[in-house]
């Protein structure tokens, strides 16, 4: 059973009214709903006000309705939701649902940090509007999987956190908290919304129109190389190892018996004959397929190993400083917490999940061929890549989205990198796009381009959302040359997939590769230590005097003792 978590008890030595903050409050208000078809499985939600008119809720699905469905579970599970309405037309707005990565990262992160209502401000307890929202114009639904993501849970345990080793530990609190030293504190859409206030719960299949992948890792065969690559060589002229090292990894990543790239393909062919439906049930299979995680993953760390650059920004030495995590107290926030109606604590990521997936390498047996099938049935394709992320970096996808397979693929390869205009003086970064498939390289961003680069990133959604250019948001897209509202009529648009040939087509224009744009890397700010993420933020010195007691702390940053570099 994978437990999720009704109370925080921190290793970190707060006091007893402090503790008493993080027993999450009783969950009032709430609205419950009952499937038609089965009554056991229920919708609970409730109209919240944070950030914007919103619902948050959970779907309910007792083990007992999982059991029959492959690949079903053996505990309950209580996913969590949070609906914000497009702000212009609901009723006839698109619907966008967003997942977060990881694996096991929670997506409520986005609504807050990235491309939601709101960012969360310093003080991890008000928030400031985010101009860049993308529910203007579309319906966002963020959603916490798998379940120990975020506020999803299966069953409500006690536990304890330890902030430095992130270790959660089942405890006994019926004797109370203990009591412990003091760390210093300073206290410093009308018709969308009926049918959620229906009467009744029936499924719905949803059609899938468009994909949109941002910085994720998608196929590691294809990627392989680039791990190596880009630490030695990219646009930003950082070279984070030598050439010597730069040659040796090259040779054991290729190295035809024990290399990384020869364990991918074991680990797939085993799997493609013993687990092909990845329920990681053969034993066989998840031996091998974990020395692939074992010869592999090092290599996606070369940039901390070598020259302590974040993985996921190349532009930050050490901790982790952006974005940050104020988020994290802010959403273990009581009154946060009462809003929403969740009767648990805030969990950014189930690391068990992500332990699960390196242990039977589900990163590594994953491929390119999904991508394929969605463009092989005409379902749009998007990915965008912030260009200073070396764990899914630019150079390895841009590698996937040439060598997919599908009918039109000659033509995205033939296609030429377009300047994205993200407002009239500013280029975001470029782009290769034929009709419904493109691949964009965003400057300056790491890993999470909503965050580095939130008006480009925006833009660049709207485009795709609605079928426009991704270079301009001005040129039709394959299907655009419709009436508006033909366009919106999901069904007439399905209806078009057997009549392509009549249809014209849009191909990006430009130099076929984008090589030739140079960055420059900004200078490192300086590392921020918040006590929720203490393992990936703070210094030695820092978590030192943590464990200490010595260290003070304002609105979840430690203030004292300053941050001396780990190197």
């Amino acid at each position: 059973m994978l437990p999720s978590f009704i109370l925080y008890a921190f290793w970190l030595p707060y006091s007893l009214a402090l503790y008493s903050e993080y027993f999450p409050p009783p969950v009032e208000g709430v609205t419950i709903v009952s499937s038609e078809q089965k009554k056991d499985i229920k919708l609970s939600y409730k109209q919240a006000e944070i950030c914007a008119p919103s619902y948050s809720g959970y779907i309910h699905l007792p083990a007992s309705t999982l059991k029959d469905i492959e690949g079903g579970t053996d505990y309950d599970m209580n996913m969590f939701f949070w609906y914000f309405p497009a702000r212009h037309s609901p009723s006839t707005a698109p619907i966008s649902i967003w997942i977060g990565g990881g694996p096991g990262q929670s997506a409520i992160e986005g609504a807050v940090t990235q491309n939601g209502p709101c960012y969360v401000n310093q003080d991890g307890n008000s928030t400031t509007e985010n101009p860049f929202l993308r529910n203007n114009h579309v319906n966002m639904l963020y959603i916490d999987q798998p379940i120990g993501a975020g506020f999803s849970y299966s069953s409500l345990v006690n536990v304890t956190y330890n902030q430095l080793t992130t270790a959660v530990t089942p405890t006994d609190f019926s004797d109370g908290i203990p009591i412990t030293p003091n760390l210093t504190v300073f206290p410093g859409t009308d018709s969308q919304n009926k049918k959620i206030e229906a009467e009744q719960l029936n499924a719905r299949l949803l059609q899938l129109d468009t994909l949109g992948i941002e910085n994720g890792c998608i196929d590691a065969l294809s990627q392989t190389l680039s791990f190596v690559s880009y630490p030695y060589n990219n646009t930003y002229g950082l070279q984070m190892i030598n050439e010597t090292t730069f040659n040796a990894l090259v040779e054991s990543v290729t190295d035809p018996e024990e290399g990384c790239i020869s364990r991918i393909r074991t680990c797939r062919e085993l799997a493609k004959i013993g687990d092909p439906n990845f329920n990681a049930n053969n034993h066989t299979v998840n031996d091998h397929c974990a020395l692939a995680t074992e010869q592999c993953f090092p290599i996606l760390e070369i940039s901390s190993t070598y020259a302590n650059r974040n993985v996921f920004d190349i532009a930050q030495i050490g901790p982790q400083s952006f974005p940050g995590y104020q988020h994290i107290g802010f959403l273990n926030q009581r009154w946060v917490q009462q809003s929403l109606g969740v009767p648990i604590n805030f969990t950014e990521s189930a690391n068990l999940t992500a332990l699960y997936f390196a242990g039977t390498a589900d990163p590594f047996r994953q491929d390119q061929s999904n991508i394929e099938y969605l463009l092989q049935n005409n379902i749009q394709v998007a990915l965008v890549y912030g260009d200073r992320d070396t764990r899914c970096n630019w150079v390895g996808v841009e590698n996937v989205s040439l060598t997919v397979d599908y009918p039109d693929a000659q033509n995205f390869r033939s296609a030429g990198y377009a300047n994205i205009q993200t407002n009239e003086s500013y280029v975001g970064g470029v782009v290769r796009q034929y009709d419904g498939f493109s691949f964009a390289r965003v400057f300056d961003a790491g890993h999470i381009v909503s965050s580095s680069q939130p008006q480009t990133s925006y833009e660049i959604f709207n485009s795709v959302m609605f079928r426009q250019d991704v270079a301009t948001g001005r040129r039709p897209a394959e299907y655009n040359h419709l009436a508006k509202d033909e366009f919106k009529s999901r069904s007439f648009r399905r209806s078009l997939s057997t009549k392509k040939t009549a249809l014209s087509h849009y191909q990006s224009k430009g130099p076929s590769s984008s090589w030739s744009i140079k960055n420059v890397l900004p200078p490192s700010p300086e590392p921020v230590c918040n006590i929720w993420a203490a393992a990936v933020t703070c210094t030695n010195n820092q978590l030192s005097a943590i464990a200490n007691q010595t260290a003070e702390t304002h609105d979840f940053w430690v203030t004292l003792p300053k941050p001396l570099h780990n190197f």
